[in-house]
């Protein structure tokens, strides 16, 4: 493994395991506003989600979509003998959601 290596994957954990849940505008098939919530990593809860959409929606929402899946980051390097490789797992979790 290279030099700088440690230092990155110890900042792709970091990224990770901390953050806060986030809104993005966006718009539904009819045109609709709607709103995307994401709750990165394993620290932000999805609970997280929730109370991020009634900031977004203090008179209450629809939920149209509920996401609590992971997604992943691999590397792999060779050096002609010998190959290494490095994975990190992630968790990626939204709501997508209509004020009412």
């Amino acid at each position: 493994m290279k030099k700088g290596w440690p230092i990155v994957l110890i900042g792709m954990a970091i990224v990770n395991l901390v953050g806060c849940a986030t809104s993005s505008k966006m718009y539904g098939p009819s045109g609709e506003e709607m709103y995307d919530i994401s709750c990165p990593g394993l620290a932000v809860p999805m609970s997280a989600c929730y109370e991020k959409a009634l900031k977004v929606c203090p008179q209450g929402y629809f939920l149209a979509s509920r996401d609590t899946g992971s997604g992943s980051i691999g590397t792999l390097n060779s050096n002609g003998q010998n190959a290494t490789g490095t994975y990190v797992q992630g968790i990626n979790k939204g709501i997508i959601i209509k004020c009412k």
